[in-house]
Order: C-alpha cells, then sequence, then structure tokens
C-alpha cells in the first residue's frame, strides 16, 4: 500500500514537472519569435544603386499606310486605230520621249509626204513669183495670193504631221510600265487605255494617325519604312 502511494507521488511530480518544462518551452519560443518579427520590422530597407547617364530617348509611333508614286499616269490611244507595234514589256523601264505602242499609220504617212511635197511646191513657185515682182512682171495681187496659198500648204503640213505623231503612243516621263493592256494587232477605240506608267524615285507614304499623336509629328523627323514582301 505504501509503495503504491510512493508511486502515485512520484507520477504527479513527474507530470508537473513535464507541464512546466512544455510552458516554458512555449515562453521561449513565443520570445523567440516575437523577437524575430521585431528584427524584420525594424530592419533597414535593401537599396540597390546604378550609375546614372544621359541618352537621347526617341519615341515611337507606328503606323500602317501605303506608297503611292509621285508621277503616275494612264496612258489611252489618241486616235483609233489598229495596233502596229509594241516597244515595251510588263515592268519595264522606260525613258521620256520613248515609244511604246505604234498604231497603223500608213495613210496617215501618205498624207504627210504629200502635204510636205505640196508645201515644197508652193514655196518654190513663192520664190519665183517674189523674184518676178521685183522686176515688176507680175502684180502685187498675184504675189500675195500665192503667199496665201504657200501658208495653207505649210498649215496642212503641221497638221498632216500632228496626226501622224498620235499613231505614236510616247511615255510622258522616265519611269516603269505596268501590266500592257494592249496586243499586237488589237484594234484600240480612241482613248482605250494601254498601259500605267508610274515613277519608283521618288514616291509619297500615305497613312494615318489619330489626333492625339499629331502632337508628336515634327518636321524633319526621321521616319523608317518597311515593306512587306510581295
Amino acid at each position: 500500500m505504501v509503495r503504491r502511494s510512493v508511486l502515485v507521488v512520484a507520477l504527479v511530480i513527474v507530470a508537473a514537472a513535464a507541464s512546466l518544462a512544455g510552458y516554458k518551452y512555449w515562453r521561449v519560443t513565443q520570445r523567440a519569435n516575437a523577437d524575430a518579427a521585431l528584427a524584420r520590422v525594424n530592419a533597414p530597407p535593401t537599396v540597390a544603386t546604378a550609375i546614372v547617364h544621359a541618352s537621347a530617348w526617341r519615341g515611337q509611333l507606328r503606323a500602317t499606310g501605303s506608297v503611292v508614286a509621285v508621277q503616275q499616269v494612264r496612258l489611252s490611244a489618241p486616235l483609233a486605230g489598229v495596233v502596229q507595234g509594241i516597244r515595251f514589256g510588263s515592268g519595264s523601264a522606260v525613258k521620256v520621249g520613248q515609244v511604246l505602242v505604234q498604231l497603223d499609220n500608213i495613210e496617215d504617212k501618205a498624207r504627210l509626204d504629200a502635204a510636205i511635197a505640196d508645201s515644197d511646191l508652193a514655196q518654190l513657185k513663192l520664190r519665183r513669183e517674189r523674184d518676178l515682182l521685183g522686176r515688176g512682171l507680175i502684180s502685187r495681187a498675184q504675189t500675195e495670193e500665192t503667199e496665201a496659198l504657200a501658208t495653207r500648204a505649210a498649215a496642212e503640213v503641221t497638221t498632216s504631221r500632228a496626226v501622224y505623231d498620235k499613231k505614236f503612243l510616247r511615255a510622258p516621263f522616265s519611269g516603269y510600265a505596268a501590266i500592257r493592256d494592249v496586243n499586237l494587232g488589237q484594234y484600240l477605240a480612241q482613248g482605250e487605255p494601254v498601259v500605267d506608267i508610274q515613277t519608283r524615285d521618288p514616291v509619297y507614304v500615305d497613312f494615318n494617325v489619330s489626333q492625339d499623336n499629331l502632337v508628336d509629328l515634327k518636321a524633319g523627323a526621321s521616319i523608317a519604312i518597311r515593306v512587306g514582301a510581295t
């Protein structure tokens, strides 16, 4: 009985000691955690440093646009006729004044040659009559009539040459030809399109920007152009 009582007392003492030890451990742990939290709060902030260098900053404004030739024209047949010759290829370079298309001009050439012959004859007759007038062999009225005929013959040459020249369609400026719209032997009506001619240097670049970005556009600012593959 005595031994049982001693054992119970011993167990009570051990339990009390364990509880006290656990309480002490909890207190120490809590204090350590509180100190650690306080240290984190009071720790100085981390500061990163870097050397500052001055540099120019360029803002960028992106826009989608299109490239437009400074000079471009659609050539059309000034007169009706059959295509007798084509002297350019699609996409080829052309020079100012170069003949691109020749229309059938046999009749026009014959009229021009006849007008030139008549004009030459009229001028020869006029020179003879002026010589006779100077010697008093013919009247002034007759010479004036011959002068009028010579003037009319020269005007006929000018008219015939203008019609003849219109049968040759020439490039109005140097550039590049687009796809031709005619073929040999084809009959062209007056005003029918033949080919487009345009320059490639220089060119315009058309693009739109919002009104809010207009203040960022300055005269003389650099523009970088990127052209997609075609």
